[in-house]
C-alpha cells in the first residue's frame, strides 16, 4: 500500500495525468464526512480520475485500500 504522504502519488498515473491530487481527495473526503455535499464532489472527482469510462489505471490500485 502506497501511503498517502509518498511521493510515488505523482508518479503513478490515473485519468488526466499524474495522481498527486488522489491522496488530497482522499484525506479531505475523510475530513469532510459531515459535509454531505462536499464529500460528494469529492468522490464524483475521485471516481472520474480513477475509473473514467469504465477504464482503470494505476492510481485507481494505489487508491483502493484507502478507500
Amino acid at each position: 500500500m502506497i501511503p498517502l504522504d509518498s511521493p510515488r502519488w505523482k508518479e503513478i498515473r490515473h485519468a488526466y495525468g499524474p495522481a498527486g491530487d488522489i491522496p488530497g481527495l482522499l484525506r479531505a473526503i475523510d475530513s469532510d464526512e459531515s459535509d454531505a455535499k462536499k464529500s460528494e464532489s469529492y468522490w464524483q472527482e475521485i471516481w472520474s480520475s480513477l475509473c473514467h469510462q469504465y477504464s482503470i489505471y494505476p492510481a485507481t490500485y494505489a487508491a483502493i485500500p484507502h478507500m
